[in-house]
């Protein structure tokens, strides 16, 4: 989701100390921002955003498989 992402994002991206390794890009979340756009964070500074979820070469962003050790 959107708030594990950026949980991630201060504890094993660039908002700590990038243990995980993570780019300089933009993530997709699963979380949706409205019925056609999903919630991206990005890894360099930690900024937010939305976009589209359709097919295209420009809308090409990295994911990150996560497990929840939690449940």
């Amino acid at each position: 989701t959107f708030e594990e992402l950026k949980t991630i994002y201060k504890t094993l991206g660039q908002g700590a100390d990038n243990a995980g390794a993570f780019a300089d890009e933009l993530y997709w979340s699963s979380t949706p921002y409205d019925a056609n756009q999903a919630r991206l964070i990005r890894f360099r500074d930690g900024n937010t955003s939305y976009h589209y979820n359709s097919r295209g070469t420009h809308r090409e962003f990295l994911v990150r498989a996560v497990l929840d050790v939690n449940k």
